[in-house]
């Protein structure tokens, strides 16, 4: 890795301790302040933030206010992504609560999906995901389920996601 790429891991590192989903994709959009940014550094780093970010089992269980047993449960029917034993914090919304309709998803992606993928799909706006109550504008898999709006496209999308390629 470059100086450049060595000046984007300390730009990161800054943000290292957030659980703040949105600081962390803010700071992966900019680029880290460089207009450009090699594919394979943008994802070692997305990696890296996703795992800095992510949160323990217990933390997962306090948060959510399950049982560990309960979280180690849904880790292991797919329905919550672990990461090195972490979860990524996409899964949960700001309330202490899984995303709603998360464990109708997740299983519904393919298990070979590399958790970089599985996070920009969640994140990213898709153009199958609007309607009037999105003003007909694209949002992504995360923001459709957390607004409340019926779960069935989401998941015939996640249903597709290998198999599309």
């Amino acid at each position: 890795m470059g100086v450049v790429g060595w000046m984007q891991v300390g730009a990161w590192a800054e943000y290292g301790s957030s659980d703040s989903v949105a600081e962390v994709t803010e700071l992966l959009e900019s680029g880290f302040g460089h207009s450009f940014v090699d594919p394979f550094v943008r994802a070692a780093l997305e990696l890296a933030a996703m795992n800095a970010t992510a949160i323990t089992v217990d933390e997962a269980a306090r948060r959510t206010g399950q049982g560990k047993n309960q979280i180690l449960d849904r880790i292991k029917q797919r329905s919550l992504l672990a990461v090195r034993g972490r979860n990524p914090v996409f899964q949960f919304a700001e309330a202490g609560k899984f995303v709603p309709h998360l464990d109708d998803v997740l299983p519904e992606l393919i298990p070979n999906v590399h958790p970089i993928g599985v996070l920009h799909w969640f994140s990213e706006p898709n153009p199958d995901l609007s309607c009037e109550a999105t003003a007909y504008d694209p949002v992504s898999p995360r923001t459709w389920l957390m607004s409340d709006l019926p779960v069935a496209p989401v998941k015939e999308l996640a249903r597709h996601v290998m198999r599309e390629s």
